[in-house]
């Protein structure tokens, strides 16, 4: 993720505003360099952090040659209460020349030795002028200014801020909402999102101490939504995860990570037959303090493609924790309608973990895919769902199951198929 933001950097030309929690080993120095040779080139250059982690080298580093930084206790009203949490960087978008090189970097990702090499992590890039302004005005907030020198006695931060932001986008067709915190309750978009699912929730958290997203999401559960989730620790003050586990939620804890899991995303509907499917990601962590003092950024999409790639982050992090296998998507691979109705071997196999199942349907009607171990027991129903006409392809990952022989059993109205598939581990 950090090679990537690095080429962000390396590619602008004419201005960089980044807004980072922290800047530290050799993450944090290589993205500092990459900052100052952008200012060497002409690039006009603004950086906002976290008083908390100022000693580390990289913010000297910046100072020292040349490039402003200011901390969350810019604000001498606000002095510091608070995280400035955000993780995001604007590229090139304080030009008047161009919109297609405007840039938006943001997610849950910190730029540091154990951001980098231990922590699950997630960013996300969007090229969008109006979005990149948002963002912008938001940075400005925080700065006090619209220019390259910052102003204390306008600056803002934590619940000095305002909402002041335009939320609502459509970038390229795709429907995108952005708020920021403390100012603009995002924890009230976050549970109006979640309560939009019609059949899964699926999520990982580094923190979860907000009642009322776990109240939500119980809510769901108990009206028939499958809730799935992985949260860092329950040791956090105010933590949810027994509470949730208590009221026979999927919840686990993290497994198999030397390092944070560090994200904050969930994605409704991933799987869902509705064509609504969204990803809430971004800094803010499930709690009362970004809630209410911290500065933090969501971004909230409406995207089936954005929705998929997320479940396909999601499915390891939750199998590892010891959830069971999960369906990672059913793709329409043509419109085209078949004259008959067949299935055809899976692929690759032998597989590990995951493989492939296409379908052909000559006519609109339910489907069932259903995946049975040598023993006639079934493991797990991948597809119950009306589908058109069309050809399909289903992925299926199966990390929690052990090596063997296995057998899947396609229905479509009166049709039926079974064949066989190796799992080699």
């Amino acid at each position: 993720i950090a090679s990537k933001l690095l080429m962000r950097i390396n590619a602008a030309v004419y201005s960089i505003d980044a807004a980072l929690y922290s800047l530290s080993g050799d993450t944090g120095a290589s993205i500092a360099n990459a900052l100052i040779a952008a200012k060497g080139r002409g690039v006009k250059i603004r950086v906002i952090g976290e008083y908390d982690s100022h000693t580390t080298a990289p913010w000297s580093t910046l100072s020292n040659n040349g490039i402003t930084v200011v901390f969350d206790n810019y604000d001498a009203t606000n002095a510091g209460v608070g995280l400035m949490h955000n993780k995001f960087v604007v590229i090139d978008n304080r030009d008047t020349t161009s919109d297609t090189d405007d840039w938006v970097w943001t997610g849950s990702c910190n730029m540091t030795n154990p951001g980098t090499a231990d922590d699950a992590q997630n960013a996300i890039e969007i090229q969008d002028k109006a979005l990149a302004n948002a963002y912008t005005i938001e940075f400005n907030e925080m700065w006090g200014s619209t220019t390259d020198t910052p102003n204390a006695a306008t600056s803002r931060f934590g619940a000095r801020k305002l909402n002041n932001t335009p939320h609502y986008f459509k970038v390229n067709g795709t429907p995108i909402e952005l708020y920021f915190s403390p100012s603009d309750g995002t924890s009230g978009q976050i549970i109006k999102t979640l309560n939009k699912a019609k059949e899964s929730v699926d999520f990982c958290i580094l923190s979860f101490t907000y009642n009322a997203t776990a109240s939500a999401l119980t809510n769901l559960f108990r009206n028939g939504v499958k809730v799935r989730g992985v949260i860092d620790n329950n040791s956090d003050s105010g933590e949810q995860y027994d509470s949730l586990v208590a009221r026979g939620l999927d919840v686990h804890l993290k497994a198999n990570l030397s390092g944070l899991l560090h994200h904050k995303y969930a994605i409704v509907d991933a799987n869902g037959a509705d064509t609504n499917k969204y990803v809430i990601t971004g800094s803010h962590n499930w709690s009362g303090s970004a809630e209410t003092k911290n500065n933090e950024n969501t971004l909230i999409i409406r995207s089936a493609r954005i929705a998929n790639l997320y479940l396909q982050e999601f499915s390891p992090r939750y199998t590892d924790a010891g959830g069971s296998a999960i369906l990672l998507g059913v793709t329409e691979k043509s419109s085209t309608i078949p004259q008959a109705f067949s299935i055809s071997q899976n692929y690759p196999n032998p597989f590990n973990p995951t493989t492939n199942f296409e379908f052909s349907l000559p006519k609109a009607g339910r489907v069932s895919i259903k995946v049975y171990d040598i023993l006639g027991r079934e493991v797990i129903t991948l597809l119950n769902e009306v589908k058109s006409a069309g050809v399909y392809q289903v992925t299926w990952n199966a990390s929690t199951l052990p090596s063997g022989v296995y057998f899947y059993r396609v229905q479509a109205g009166n049709s039926t198929a079974v064949k066989k598939a190796m799992l080699l581990k």
